[in-house]
């Protein structure tokens, strides 16, 4: 007999190339710990289980000996974050998943159970965050994990990789970025590394 069903997950997607930054970005290092570390580190409290999406054995050998979770490979190639999201999707068995990029260094364990105690509340498919302009957050978002999982196959099956397109057909509650300032008053959980820049200048402020 299968084992209780988990409540919760994280799903880290580590999969990215990071061409602009001329290395895995996933083992960049900010303070002293691999970005990855420090976005596992950050949910750990919050979830029952921990999934790293990677895209090849060679990258998730090299996560294993940082991280302490279960490893999702990607099966569609160059498919881009939603084969991350949905390797990842299906390697749990946990009814609602947030989804995290792994360049996300100041992830906040009480955004994450804000994101996860709305989307229990209301049943929804998912709870994105969304900024003013309309830009939403949809790698720091928690999922329904099997209504996500069906609908990113489906679509990805037939060629489509953007992410937002899934969020269409689904039940999502988007969440105004200043209910969550409330929990995090600069909205650092949303910080992600994208060039060396932002690596140097995060490094900078801290000091």
């Amino acid at each position: 007999m299968p084992g209780p069903r988990l409540r919760r997950a994280a799903v880290i997607l580590a999969g990215g190339r990071s061409t602009r930054l001329r290395k895995e970005k996933c083992f960049l290092e900010f303070e002293g710990k691999p970005l990855i570390k420090r976005v596992a580190d950050a949910v750990h409290g919050v979830v029952d289980e921990l999934v790293v999406a990677v895209r090849n054995e060679t990258q998730a050998r090299a996560v294993e000996k940082i991280c302490n979770a279960k490893i999702a490979i990607d099966s569609f190639k160059d498919f881009g974050p939603l084969a991350g999201i949905l390797a990842g999707l299906e390697a749990t068995v946990a009814e609602y998943s947030v989804v995290l990029g792994c360049d996300m260094p100041f992830v906040r364990a009480e955004v994450v159970e804000f994101l996860f105690e709305l989307a229990e509340e209301l049943a929804v498919d998912a709870v994105v965050p969304e900024w003013d302009n309309g830009d939403i957050e949809p790698l720091h978002a928690v999922y329904k994990t099997g209504a996500m999982a069906r609908e990113a196959r489906r679509l990805m099956l037939k060629g489509n990789k953007s992410i937002r397109v899934p969020l269409r057909l689904l039940n999502v509650k988007f969440v105004p970025v200043r209910l969550i300032r409330e929990l995090d008053e600069k909205l650092e959980t949303f910080t992600n590394i994208n060039v060396p820049e932002d690596l140097w200048q995060l490094t900078l402020k801290r000091r």
